[in-house]
């Protein structure tokens, strides 16, 4: 089967899934987790000791206060599953979703605005 959303850049396919969380009622932000490079000093800024690296790209919240982490991945040719995606995640990405899952809360990977809507259509809808 193939990806719907191929052809996408990672941040195109981010701003679509915000898009349509928001759409459906969700208060859904991209989390900005990258260094920020400082002109000034001609590098990057040191971080704050409490920031954590491998943090989701969006943070959902929907009403009756679930809450999902989402991972976003560049769309591939071909559609792939949780797993696959799973598998795509840097180190630091899978202790924090391990974190997350074992605290009992939701964490996603995505590649394809479709999927996110089916997904929503599934499973948010009828709760929130």
């Amino acid at each position: 089967m193939l990806n719907r959303s191929f052809g996408m850049t990672e941040t195109q396919l981010s701003n679509n899934i915000l898009e349509l969380l928001s759409y459906h009622g969700a208060f859904a932000w991209k989390n900005h987790s990258v260094g920020i490079y400082d002109a000034k000093i001609g590098g990057f800024r040191s971080s704050s000791k409490h920031a954590i690296k491998g943090v989701s790209d969006i943070i959902c919240n929907w009403n009756k206060g679930i809450v999902d982490y989402i991972e976003v991945k560049k769309p591939a040719k071909k559609a792939r599953t949780q797993e696959q995606l799973t598998n795509l995640l840097r180190p630091e990405q899978r202790i924090f979703r391990d974190t997350i899952l074992t605290r009992g809360g939701n964490y996603y990977v995505f590649d394809d605005v479709y999927a996110v809507k089916d997904w929503v259509l599934r499973y948010r809808n009828t709760q929130c």
